[in-house]
């Protein structure tokens, strides 16, 4: 028999949820978006899947190579943390006109829809 001693210390809770850099979206709208909410428990996975959900956000509006920062700081007696996303929006990325030559048995609309663009 295996018997593990856990201690699970004192529960983390979101006091404080920073947006900076951000032009795009306001405040309000990054707020709703996101999963992670002030009152909630800390959670590793809300924490991280808030900061690809701004990143895709933008991606939407054409800000392909945005860039989300995710920390958080804890306060003194450890029970709640500051949470801040940095947004580095980048230009927005227009995509023009793409020829497509040579393919003849594979469709346009899945070459289209597997090209990756690049940048940087």
């Amino acid at each position: 028999m295996i018997r593990l001693r856990i201690c699970e210390g004192i529960p983390t809770i979101v006091d404080t949820i920073l947006f900076e850099g951000n032009t795009i979206y306001a405040d309000s709208v990054l707020s709703v978006y996101v999963p992670l909410q002030k009152g909630m428990l800390l959670d590793s996975v809300a924490f991280e899947l808030s900061g690809r959900i701004i990143k895709d956000s933008l991606a939407n509006r054409g800000y392909i190579l945005a860039e989300v920062y995710r920390s958080f700081e804890l306060n003194e007696e450890g029970d709640s943390v500051r949470i801040l996303y940095e947004i580095t929006e980048g230009p927005v990325m227009v995509r023009g006109e793409l020829e497509i030559i040579g393919a003849e048995e594979v469709k346009r609309t899945v070459i289209e829809r597997e090209i990756t663009i690049q940048g940087r």
